[in-house]
């Protein structure tokens, strides 16, 4: 399964703890995320506009 999020941000990020002091991370809110296939070209926009949080952004998504 080849899934880009495209809003990887600390809020979207969630930590189990277990008793036995093992630590789980899970990755959330998939709401902007993309399923590519091999036709599918990766951009960081939805028509028109940025998709994610333009504070974790990469700078060259910002820039083009």
């Amino acid at each position: 399964l080849d899934i880009v999020h495209r809003d990887v941000k600390l809020d979207n990020i969630l930590m189990t703890n277990y008793p036995d002091q093992s630590v789980t991370l899970k990755l959330a809110d998939f709401g902007l995320a993309l399923c590519l296939s091999d036709q599918t070209p990766i951009v960081a926009a939805h028509g028109d506009n940025l998709c994610g949080t333009p504070m974790y952004m990469a700078p060259e998504v910002i820039q083009n």
